[in-house]
């Protein structure tokens, strides 16, 4: 990734999460399709903002929209395998406790 881009990607990540912890704006986020941009960017070997789209992808699953649009994208088991392969064993332990507790709640 170009400085430039880093530069400019980074600060954009940060205001999304800020952002995405309104409820209302969350909601028109995951309506315009942000959860599947999200997962297409953590997707590319060179993501420089992992830590950033998964806090994103965290406030936008809060909503039940939020997770209905993350199952679509694909199966859940590659999303956990995606986002291993990028973070500590610390940071997937929480995710996979996350959508652990998500899918006890929709049953």
């Amino acid at each position: 990734m170009s400085l430039w881009l880093q530069e400019v990607s980074e600060p954009a990540a940060e205001a999304l999460v800020n952002l995405s912890q309104n409820s209302d704006l969350a909601k028109k986020m995951v309506d315009t399709g942000v959860v599947e941009t999200a997962m297409e960017i953590l997707y590319k070997e060179n993501c420089e903002i992992t830590g950033l789209l998964v806090m994103l992808l965290v406030n936008l699953t809060q909503l039940d929209a939020g997770i209905d649009s993350l199952l679509q994208v694909s199966p859940l088991y590659f999303y956990l395998v995606t986002v291993a392969k990028y973070f500590q064993r610390k940071w997937y332990r929480m995710l996979f406790q996350y959508v652990k507790f998500c899918n006890s709640q929709t049953l």
